[in-house]
């Protein structure tokens, strides 16, 4: 009966030991920590990876500027208030049909329109409200409402 212990006792030590020997793979042992990740390239220094400096990438670079622009011809000015949307730049544009110059003065910005000619400059984003334009002298002569739909 000994010997059939012994027997079985040493069967299943070979099969453990087996089993054991199979879960290790190469032999070594094992410490319980991972394997090191392996290398990644990364972009040289000074590139830039990024979509904004891509052609076409981000906004392109070239902030939007929306009109507004007023027409003096035989009938009078016309429109006498143009909305525009808050914070974007404006470009004012004074044209004149009437075969008069005009001056219009706007947030720090004068425009000599020519007889028969026209003039324009880029304005800054104004912030939300209703701003007078000067034309001819004449305070509040028009009006630009920021912070609303565009047009006149």
């Amino acid at each position: 009966m000994a010997s059939r212990r012994a027997a079985a006792l040493a069967a299943v030590l070979t099969i453990g030991a087996a089993a054991l020997a199979g879960c290790g793979g190469d032999g070594s042992s094992s410490t319980g920590t991972a394997p090191a990740p392996a290398a990644t390239a990364t972009a040289p220094a000074g590139a830039s990876t990024s979509g904004e400096d891509q052609p076409g990438g981000g906004g392109d670079e070239q902030p939007i500027v929306v009109p507004a622009r007023f027409t003096f011809s035989g009938d009078g000015l016309s429109p006498a208030e143009v909305a525009v949307p808050a914070f974007f730049d404006i470009r004012l544009t004074g044209v004149s049909k009437d075969g008069r110059a005009h001056t219009i003065l706007f947030e720090g910005t004068t425009l000599q329109v020519p007889a028969h000619g026209r003039a324009s400059a880029k304005i800054g984003g104004l912030k939300k409200g209703r701003y007078g334009v000067t034309i001819d002298g004449q305070e509040n002569a028009a009006t630009i409402v920021s912070g609303a739909e565009p047009g006149p």
